[in-house]
């Protein structure tokens, strides 16, 4: 009888050890199926996210290709433009070789010039922003020992639309006088042909830089906003990579 009630108590303290063992071994289950689950959650959320910032990158690339190529065109159009304004550029800087200091001498010396004269002296005159275009003005200005070197290494970029306003103002002067050629003027002075033919090549260039030079400006800015979006893409991808990662490692866990 001993005996059996020995196993008996024996056998109750297994079954409250296992019992325990069972609860303790419940717990961790159920830890680790909270656990689980937020992994679980985790790595759908990641997911989402990773697939949402991989679709918007590839789209991004997709948007910012067909950007670059409009940009590329855009850049070869304004520079084809621009090249037709060399040819003119090359005929204002071929009318001033032509010119010398003595041909400015003479035209500087004349006390009362014909009009078509005095209109091609003012033309430059307004182009150099003198404060005044009389003669007397048009003769201090020619008489500065830097003058031809001065158109030489005229700024084109300080060319106004008022300014070219009042230049044209004074060709048609010109024209309805009768001069319709630069070289009609060479019998009055060689220096003011050679003069007007420098005017007139840069009021052609500056038609044409008018249109370019905004699709430039244009052009520019397009581009260092592709250049910035380029580089968010980039950020957007190592983000991507980064997701990526975090998945493979909370696949392995």
């Amino acid at each position: 009888l001993d005996g059996g009630l020995s196993r008996l108590l024996s056998t109750a303290k297994d079954v409250a050890a296992l019992d325990l063992e069972l609860k303790q071994q419940k717990v961790i289950v159920e830890q680790k199926s909270v656990e689980c689950l937020a992994m679980l959650q985790e790595v759908q959320e990641n997911t989402t996210i990773a697939n949402a910032r991989a679709a918007e990158a590839a789209q991004t690339e997709i948007d910012l290709q067909a950007k670059s190529v409009v940009i590329d065109k855009e850049k070869v159009e304004a520079e084809g433009e621009l090249e037709k304004a060399l040819p003119v550029l090359a005929q204002a800087e071929e009318a001033l070789q032509c010119l010398n200091k003595n041909d400015i001498t003479e035209l500087k010396s004349f006390k009362n010039p014909k009009d078509e004269v005095l209109w091609v002296a003012q033309a430059v005159a307004i182009m150099k922003k003198r404060p005044e275009v009389t003669w007397a003005s048009c003769q201090s200005m020619m008489g500065e020992g830097s003058f031809l070197d001065s158109l030489v290494n005229f700024d084109k970029s300080s060319l106004k639309d008022s300014m070219m306003k009042n230049i044209k103002g004074l060709l048609k002067n010109l024209e309805k006088s009768g001069v319709k050629e630069p070289d009609q003027l060479k019998r009055m002075s060689m220096a003011a042909a050679g003069l007007l033919k420098f005017v007139v090549a840069i009021v052609s260039y500056y038609e044409i830089a008018k249109v370019v030079e905004p699709k430039k400006r244009a052009v520019q800015e397009a581009t260092r906003s592709l250049q910035k979006a380029m580089k968010d893409l980039k950020a957007t991808q190592a983000e991507v990579k980064e997701l990526e990662r975090r998945l493979k490692e909370l696949a392995v866990q």
